[in-house]
């Protein structure tokens, strides 16, 4: 065949346009594929999306109504439905403040939602101060300041002379006195600081782990679970750096005493019961922590975040500074060996919270139990006190005191308010106190977080 035939029958061959035909054709239904896969993709992707929005919001809406309404406030353990999902929700407190977690899986997706909830504050706290001493004579006195209120059970407010401090000027009070004989000198339910003592915070965590005198640091913190109760039989110690993401809590139930050594960094949930002091050195860095002490607390040149000290003893504050919220209570029971002569003492400390003196006797000569803020120190928040309070520093919020106090060596002066700076109207307007108040206080959400 002649060479120029042969390569006409080649660009005539058939065959040729069926592979072109083939491979288009393979080509378009591969495009199709692709894009019904990534149809397929994008609905599955947004009905996960979905799904989880739906599984937040009810977990978000169950934790609120939890704590709004109270045939739920009142319960630890429940199931809500809402919007068709099944939402469990557990509720405790942690100290004077309470958590709520919600938690709910559905077409192979969960969440888990986590908050803490306080008092909005309102009456009597609306106050700039309140002192609730019958028939109170109060004297004013120094380079006093109120901004505010004052509620008192008598109109009996004068302008006193100390020697050595400059006399007061008339203009003292930017506000009102409230004249109000049935204030009441005890308005904390102290049975929630009962409970703490009864160790109701460890319930539900098992059978303890016991464990001699303990050094907390990362090799513990790793090697050792939370969500257990561990019982330190001897010594408690801080040192070094502690840190865990984990929404769970730590316990230790302390035998001896417990220290933070200075520079020692903790960041983790924990709660510590002591049966004897707490000392924490210099230069630490403290938070989330709920912090329990049989005895009294020393506390030097330190940092905190979130934060609770309660103690049945003294409590003293030195050169640190406290980070909103924090909470400070210093209590006495009957049922224990009173010595009316609990302290809360703040020295060069700045404070943002709440500061709780409970007594368990009110109106007795001999009660020296006192709340004393220096002149170098500054509370945001709270002053609660059911005995005296001796105001040297400046306050922005409110205090609610039995008596307030003043001392010049050789003379103590009761009902005198000498170089007082309280400001009411500067406190910020979200601010919540503890969980405990007698009264009707709505719950405010303190923080949150979505643990998935």
């Amino acid at each position: 065949m002649p060479i120029n035939q042969y390569i006409l029958f080649v660009r005539n061959d058939d065959g040729y346009a069926v592979l072109y035909i083939i491979f288009i054709s393979f080509l378009i239904i591969s495009a199709l594929f692709v894009f019904l896969g990534m149809i397929f993709f994008y609905n599955a992707q947004s009905l996960k999306f979905l799904n989880k929005e739906k599984l937040n919001w009810a977990c978000y809406s169950s934790a609120q109504i939890a704590e709004s309404y109270p045939e739920y406030s009142q319960k630890n353990n429940f199931t809500l439905n809402y919007d068709s999902v099944n939402v469990n929700v557990a509720s405790k407190m942690i100290g004077l403040f309470r958590i709520v977690t919600a938690s709910a899986k559905k077409n192979n997706d969960s969440s888990l939602y986590e908050c803490y909830f306080a008092g909005n504050i309102s009456l009597p706290f609306n106050n700039a101060l309140t002192v609730t001493h019958p028939n109170t004579s109060m004297t004013i006195a120094g380079e006093t300041n109120i901004t505010g209120n004052i509620s008192a059970a008598s109109n009996k407010v004068t302008k006193g002379n100390i020697f050595g401090i400059r006399n007061s000027n008339g203009n003292y009070l930017n506000g009102r006195l409230i004249v109000d004989p049935g204030l009441s000198t005890r308005i904390f339910n102290d049975s929630l600081v009962q409970n703490i003592f009864n160790n109701e915070l460890f319930n539900n965590t098992g059978n303890p782990v016991e464990l001699k005198s303990t050094v907390v640091n990362n090799n513990f913190i790793n090697n050792n679970p939370p969500n257990q109760n561990y019982h330190i039989i001897g010594n408690l110690v801080f040192r070094d750096s502690s840190f865990s993401s984990d929404y769970r809590f730590y316990y230790f139930n302390v035998s001896g005493k417990v220290e933070f050594k200075s520079d020692a960094y903790l960041n983790a949930n924990i709660i510590i019961h002591s049966d004897s002091s707490v000392t924490i050195y210099p230069h630490c860095h403290i938070q989330n922590i709920v912090l329990i002490s049989g005895s009294k607390v020393s506390v030097f040149a330190s940092t905190f975040k979130n934060v609770q000290i309660i103690a049945k003893d003294s409590i003293v504050l030195s050169n640190s500074y406290f980070s909103y919220p924090s909470l400070i209570v210093s209590y006495s029971s009957t049922a224990d060996n009173v010595n009316l002569n609990k302290y809360i003492g703040l020295t060069g400390t700045k404070l943002n919270g709440s500061v709780l003196l409970l007594s368990s006797v009110i109106g007795v000569p001999g009660n020296k139990s006192l709340v004393s803020i220096d002149s170098k120190s500054e509370v945001q928040g709270l002053i609660y006190s059911e005995n005296n309070t001796d105001i040297s520093g400046k306050i922005i919020g409110s205090v609610y005191t039995y008596n307030v106090w003043y001392y010049k060596d050789p003379s103590e002066y009761i009902n005198w308010l000498v170089d007082a700076n309280i400001n009411r109207t500067n406190l910020d307007k979200h601010f919540l106190i503890p969980l405990g108040f007698k009264g009707s206080y709505d719950c405010g959400m303190l923080r949150d977080k979505w643990i998935y």
